[in-house]
């Protein structure tokens, strides 16, 4: 029989689920040589009477150790009932106390603002990331991811692959200055200005824009946009746009320490 060590070593060119399965609970010293993989939950169904076992008896032992986590929305259609009470059927913030990052992946707008929910006095998870979110999203839906775990979220990332959000009119003035880092999915540039005083402690920006149909922008709409003072990092990607120089800048000018920008745009601006 391989030593501990060297069996951790192998360890390495496997996935996390080909290490727990096999390897769990064949003695106390193994256990803690693979503590490593109870931190990181990515549960991977390859052989789904693998996967069963993983969830119903392994994940209960080392649901508490788990600091990042990410669930799959499709698995609820191809999961055993007890698997399903024990990843879903329970608040995540009862079985995965010690979270620090939740990856929400391949979810409806529905069954995304039902988990946010069971979001509570999480105390260590700051970062939260969506993935493949479908459906058509409520006006409300940014209001109860901000909002979510008490407000102690700072990283908030919806992929590329989500629906576009739209944000509420009546929502224009509240502030959430917990949010650090925000990449986001909008149907229209004046929701980009809302969040000039939705996030004013923002320090990394990203902004995917779907708006096809030209919305005027007013010069003073503008320059009366406040100051985002600790934004570093700023990427906008708005390619059914024609943006002109000006506009730009007037932007540019209400982020006064920016080190980093990208900008993928469209312009008829000729100077």
């Amino acid at each position: 029989m391989l030593p501990d060590e060297i069996m951790l070593n192998i360890c390495r060119y496997l996935c996390g689920g080909d290490v727990r399965y096999p390897f769990f609970n064949l003695n106390t010293r193994l256990n803690k040589t693979i503590t490593d993989y109870y931190h990181l939950l990515y549960l991977m169904p390859h052989v789904y009477r693998k996967f069963d076992y993983v969830i119903c008896h392994i994940l209960p032992e080392i649901s508490m150790s788990a600091r990042s986590l990410m669930l799959n929305g499709n698995w609820e259609t191809i999961m055993s009932s007890r698997a399903l009470s024990v990843l879903f059927a329970i608040s995540i913030s009862f079985t995965f106390p010690q979270l620090q990052k939740l990856t929400f992946k391949w979810f409806t707008n529905e069954r995304l603002w039902l988990l946010v929910d069971t979001l509570q006095n999480l105390s260590q998870l700051i970062e939260l990331n969506i993935r493949f979110l479908k459906d058509e999203a409520q006006d409300t839906l940014l209001t109860k991811v901000f909002t979510a775990n008490n407000g102690q979220l700072t990283s908030i990332s919806f992929d590329q692959d989500s629906i576009y959000l739209s944000i509420p009119e009546e929502n224009k003035m509240v502030s959430y200055s917990n949010i650090k880092e925000l990449k986001i999915n909008l149907t229209r540039r004046q929701m980009l200005f809302r969040f000039f005083t939705w996030v004013p402690n923002v320090h990394c920006l990203r902004v995917h824009l779907a708006e096809i149909s030209e919305s005027p922008i007013t010069k003073q709409e503008l320059t009366d946009l406040p100051l985002l003072a600790h934004l570093i990092d700023f990427k906008l990607h708005s390619i059914n746009l024609f943006w002109i120089f000006d506009e730009l800048v007037d932007i540019l000018h209400r982020i006064p320490i920016l080190q980093k920008l990208t900008l993928d745009l469209r312009t008829y601006d000729k100077r």
